[in-house]
């Protein structure tokens, strides 16, 4: 029944489908308006993926459930909730700043111009469309589809030519896998009839077929994220076993996300092979985020294993803003100053995702290969 499932999922979700719609300008980061005036050093900025980098497509899709749209959320940056998952900016935002880009918003927005590019990305959004469906979210075919339905927009008003080369010189960024691993496959126990090897051999072929939708759209400078150490968070801390706990992390978490980056890997040294025009880097998530938790005092971290903001054990029981049920011996907490912490939530706070960037943007080979966003931006 399972494969089944996932064989109708493979057959039954073309890409390039039309859907939604687009629209009126994002603003640049508040920390230097001369930002706004530099050069961009690319058209634009498309962003694939979960809530990791999604900035408030879930504000625009009806009924909804996963929104970060409660206080603390937003809290150190905008000062207010706005769809992110974070105290404040993510990826979506210091890519956009890196790229001399103004904030590149959702492309459900229709409020705002996607003139500089468009964020598709959803909070629990997987590379299967089943996961977090139940949860009203734009999956990853569905955002491959939005793109393809802006793409045929800037064609409608512009020279096909002139919409091609702005495409190709443009960076696409994809964060996606962890929802398909974490909420999928973890939390349901008919995935779990399907070998773990089997499961991430089926997502890398889901991966490669919408990564050629994207290039024969016009797509040809990709980042690509992998997943980091999903068992490391607070919120996996919290829910394995007295046993496990000691170890630190929940290991089978760990060892699926570095099953799938290995596939990942070997997919995408494919793809360079047999599409030698498109250039790919990726970011390696796994080992970085690891590097952040395991050496705290080089980042300037105090805590790596708790949220800044929740409540309970590991300040993960009770979801962060959500109110504490009258019988559980414990508050929400929030930490006083975020950038002392790693985590936010399940999510890294503004100063995790800040090292993280800047892994991606000017990191050296042990971060991202086989080299960085700033020279990807050259080719």
């Amino acid at each position: 029944q399972v494969w089944r499932q996932l064989a109708e999922h493979w057959f039954s979700h073309p890409y390039g489908k039309r859907q939604g719609n687009g629209g009126s300008s994002s603003r640049c980061l508040e920390k230097s308006d001369a930002l706004c005036l530099a050069t961009p050093l690319v058209p634009a900025l498309f962003i694939f993926g979960d809530s990791l980098v999604d900035v408030g497509t879930n504000y625009f899709v009806p009924n909804s459930t996963l929104i970060a749209d409660i206080p603390p959320f937003g809290e150190t940056h905008f000062h207010h909730p706005n769809g992110r998952y974070s105290n404040g900016l993510i990826p979506s935002d210091f890519l956009a700043w890196f790229l001399n880009l103004p904030l590149v918003p959702p492309y459900l927005d229709g409020n705002a111009s996607h003139a500089f590019g468009a964020n598709f990305a959803s909070s629990g959004a997987g590379l299967l469309v089943i996961t977090n469906e139940d949860r009203n979210i734009i999956s990853y075919t569905q955002q491959i589809n939005q793109f393809y339905s802006l793409v045929s927009k800037w064609k409608a008003g512009q020279p096909a030519a002139a919409v091609n080369e702005k495409i190709a010189k443009s960076i696409i960024h994809i964060n996606i896998g962890s929802n398909d691993i974490i909420t999928t496959y973890f939390s349901d126990s008919r995935f779990q009839q399907v070998p773990p090897k089997y499961y991430v051999n089926f997502l890398i072929l889901l991966y490669n077929r919408s990564f050629k939708a994207l290039y024969d759209a016009g797509a040809r400078k990709f980042a690509i994220s992998e997943l980091g150490p999903l068992g490391c968070t607070p919120l996996s801390r919290h829910f394995v076993s007295s046993e496990l706990k000691k170890q630190g992390c929940y290991l089978p978490l760990n060892y699926m996300a570095k099953s799938f980056n290995y596939k990942l890997n070997e997919m995408l040294a494919q793809l360079r092979a047999e599409l030698p025009d498109a250039k790919i880097i990726t970011v390696k998530s796994y080992e970085i985020y690891m590097d952040m938790i395991r050496n705290a005092s080089k980042y300037g971290f105090i805590e790596t294993r708790q949220n800044c903001c929740g409540a309970g054990e590991f300040h993960a029981e009770v979801a962060c803003g959500m109110p504490v049920p009258p019988d559980k011996p414990f508050k929400q907490f929030l930490c006083q100053d975020p950038s002392k912490y790693l985590f936010w939530d399940l999510h890294p706070t503004e100063q995790g995702y800040r090292f993280f960037s800047n892994y991606l943007w000017r990191g050296g080979s042990g971060a991202v290969a086989p080299f960085n966003l700033q020279k990807l931006v050259t080719l």
